[in-house]
């Protein structure tokens, strides 16, 4: 089966962190009709948005009932992307951000997501507090228990509270089939909230362990994309340990309209694949191809650069008694898979 989209990778925006109204920290958005306007009115280059919440799909079930009401069909692809904080803190006192994101491909993926989430626990007061909406109030409940009164504070409380040891988090990833097929790891580089911030001697091995774990690594510092290409910033034999040649993509980590799509000094994300799941698992391949931070994808304004199509003579490929059409045309194509006729 050929990809749908016929002229095969082009470089389109992908935006794969954005939040959207109800997120559980942070969230400055208004109502969702303004989030859904704004969204409708970006710019027309942006093809694919990572939604984004803390411990949850919530956001993103909302998001997928107004694109199944025929609302942002600028969007061409969304999947849920699941934002977790693991342990140790960095030194700014903030968990680590690690990233999930989902492939939306499966009609059951919200089931299978939740699901998952019940299984992923951490241990407090010598109780089990699972992932999932119940779980988090208790939590938030034992760490502020004058907010009993108000089920949304303890919710985003607990949230706030949930942060989880790496070790324990990749065994439960790694021990969740369905997950594990269907999902990629991505961990932010940055000192306040990435790998960068755990600067103690005694924490190497941890950020050594997390740059390890992940597929895809958060960043807009270009310093960054060119280590991770090993082109410097790295040693030899460290990047061989830390499974170098990895893709380094940005988003604009929206907690508001006015930063929607907006991310610093204009490091916008550009990925040279089809708008699905399975484009954004190529870049893992050919991450210094596929990817690139800036105003404009390269060579956006030398058309030499670019190959629009082939068009070979029939004459080359003539059989007897056999019609052929008049001419046969090469592009670049790549099999997604099983294609799925639900929206994203």
């Amino acid at each position: 089966m050929v990809t749908p989209y016929g002229r095969g990778s082009e470089w389109r925006r992908w935006d794969p962190h954005v939040h959207a109204p109800g997120t559980a920290r942070e969230d400055q958005f208004g109502d969702w009709d303004e989030y859904l306007d704004a969204v409708e009115g970006a710019d027309a280059s942006i093809a694919v948005m990572g939604v984004t919440d803390y411990a949850s799909i919530n956001t993103y079930k909302t998001f997928k009932g107004h694109r199944d009401a025929g609302r942002m069909e600028n969007i061409v692809f969304a999947f849920p992307n699941i934002e977790f904080r693991v342990s140790p803190e960095t030194r700014d006192s903030k968990g680590i951000n690690l990233h999930l994101l989902v492939s939306p491909d499966d009609t059951d993926r919200v089931e299978r997501i939740d699901e998952a989430l019940t299984r992923l626990k951490i241990k407090r007061n010598d109780t089990d507090i699972s992932c999932t909406r119940n779980g988090l109030v208790r939590l938030g409940l034992i760490a502020k228990p004058h907010l009993r009164t108000g089920a949304e504070a303890a919710y985003a409380e607990g949230v706030n509270q949930f942060k989880i040891d790496l070790d324990v988090f990749r065994v439960w990833f790694e021990t969740e089939e369905w997950l594990r097929n269907n999902a990629l790891v991505a961990v932010q580089a940055g000192s306040e909230d990435g790998a960068a911030g755990l600067t103690d001697s005694g924490y190497v091995t941890t950020r050594r362990e997390i740059y390890r774990f992940a597929h895809i690594v958060f960043s807009g510092n270009p310093a960054e994309r060119e280590a991770w290409l090993g082109r410097g910033g790295i040693r030899p034999k460290e990047f061989a340990h830390l499974r170098g040649h990895k893709p380094v993509v940005h988003g604009s980590d929206a907690h508001s309209i006015a930063n929607l799509f907006n991310p610093a000094k204009q490091r916008y994300c550009w990925i040279k694949a089809d708008p699905t799941f399975e484009g954004l698992r190529q870049i893992l391949y050919e991450p210094d191809d596929r990817v690139w931070i800036g105003d404009a994808p390269p060579n956006a304004d030398d058309v030499r650069a670019v190959i629009d199509s082939i068009t070979l003579p029939t004459h080359h490929f003539a059989a007897p008694r056999r019609p052929r059409r008049q001419h046969a045309v090469v592009q670049d194509q790549v099999d997604p898979g099983p294609r799925h006729e639900h929206r994203q």
